[in-house]
């Protein structure tokens, strides 16, 4: 098996469309924050160059990891004669908490370009995707070439972009590294972990799989803590919501905690600097 690699960027892009006429933008703007990961995929001396975007960082790792689950089973998608029911898998990578408490929550995937699945439409978005198939070296030269495309549309439109570094993940026949730069109350955690043993394409999703989660557990630390002020304050005392929510994230965060202690049993697993205490609500 090839080596493995992979980046997901936090990303903003902003659009200015001067002649007013794409669809999806207000006043001649739109703005698109997303989390992006790319993934190259191989077979039989054929390729797929397939890109996620998610609403937030562990929902694009956790789809990510039931893309490459089938990948491994089913080969390249493109060629199937029975599709994948994209749609199902999308919901299936989704928790109850995300759900329930999450309505924003949307996703994209494409190959080679071109969108297969989508739960909410982007015109600019699709043409920034084709573009960055003629590009596929160098992402950030992608904006000025979908400027160019929209030029030739008879569009003048302007975008900026930035974007973050969130995670790197790298296997190779050694085991599989993974370097994940989050927010966590206004600064930068930075740390990472290795993997060693089991198979490479098992070792990959389930590694793509523990990075989700202690992502998913990052967030939900925060959420309970801001939770636990409003219920503590007794103005949750009439209204139920927020102690339900409180439950729900809680429980959420038992589960990812069984979760990651389960995947270092199955691996040899090293932290650096150290294991991060996301699993402890504060």
């Amino acid at each position: 098996m090839s080596d493995f690699n992979t980046v997901l960027l936090r990303e903003k892009i902003e659009l200015t469309d001067e002649t007013g006429s794409i669809p999806g933008t207000v006043d001649g703007k739109a703005v698109v924050r997303s989390n992006r990961l790319f993934l190259k995929l191989e077979k039989n001396g054929a390729d797929e160059k397939l890109v996620i975007r998610s609403h937030n960082m562990h929902g694009t790792l956790r789809l990510a990891e039931a893309v490459m689950k089938d990948f491994y089973w089913g080969g390249l998608f493109l060629p199937r004669l029975n599709p994948v029911d994209w749609s199902a898998m999308w919901m299936d990578v989704q928790p109850s908490y995300d759900r329930e408490y999450n309505p924003y929550n949307w996703c994209a995937i494409y190959i080679d370009g071109r969108c297969v699945f989508r739960t909410l439409p982007s015109v600019f978005v699709d043409v920034i995707e084709q573009c960055a198939m003629l590009n596929i070296d160098d992402y950030d030269n992608t904006m000025r070439v979908t400027e160019g495309a929209f030029e030739r549309l008879g569009k003048s439109v302007s975008i900026t972009h930035s974007s973050n570094v969130a995670a790197l993940i790298a296997d190779n026949p050694a085991g599989l590294r993974c370097g994940i730069i989050a927010r966590d109350d206004g600064h930068d955690a930075v740390f990472n972990f290795t993997t060693a043993g089991g198979a490479p394409g098992v070792r990959i999703t389930h590694s793509l799989g523990h990075a989700a989660a202690l992502l998913e557990a990052l967030s939900l630390r925060r959420i309970i803590r801001e939770l636990k002020q409003i219920v503590g304050t007794g103005f949750a005392t009439k209204n139920t919501v927020e102690k339900a929510q409180l439950a729900l994230a809680t429980g959420r965060l038992i589960t990812l905690d069984k979760a990651t202690k389960e995947f270092e049993k199955t691996y040899t697993v090293k932290y650096r600097p150290e294991k991060p205490a996301f699993f402890t609500a504060g």
